[in-house]
């Protein structure tokens, strides 16, 4: 919930979405939403915290695609370090692992950006297929 610092009025911190697609409740930090647990003022603000650059790298989900770069060349390395040395675990070995990870991240951006819940929940049901693949390619034989 959310208090406003001038009325105790109380509204979800997630709010349904409006028709324009993106998560609102009418309030915008310029009219003074704050998100404090209580109405002192010693503690911060959540939109006191941080630099602008992050939390505009979380609300348009910048965030995922940098993580998602980052898994890309994890997947580069392990795939020529074996290629060249003829060491470590094969791609193919992590390759399910890697991909319910990205699954996650997908989810995870759909929901920072507004998306409707459905795409989240594709997102998520990926995920647990390509994390009971991983499962199933672990069992002893």
């Amino acid at each position: 919930m959310v208090r406003h610092r001038s009325t105790t009025k109380m509204t979800p911190v997630f709010p349904p979405r409006g028709d324009g697609g993106v998560a609102t409740n009418g309030n915008t930090p310029e009219k003074g939403t704050t998100f404090d647990a209580d109405m002192s003022s010693s503690e911060p603000r959540l939109r006191d915290a941080g630099p602008a650059v992050v939390k505009d790298l979380f609300a348009s989900g910048h965030v995922v695609d940098f993580i998602l770069v980052l898994i890309f060349l994890e997947a580069v390395f392990i795939a020529v370090f074996r290629g060249k040395t003829g060491r470590g675990v094969r791609l193919r070995e992590v390759a399910s692992s890697l991909l319910a990870g990205v699954f996650l991240l997908l989810a995870l951006r759909c929901a920072l950006v507004g998306e409707r819940w459905p795409w989240i929940a594709t997102w998520i049901l990926a995920a647990a297929i390509a994390h009971f693949s991983d499962l199933a390619g672990r069992r002893p034989r």
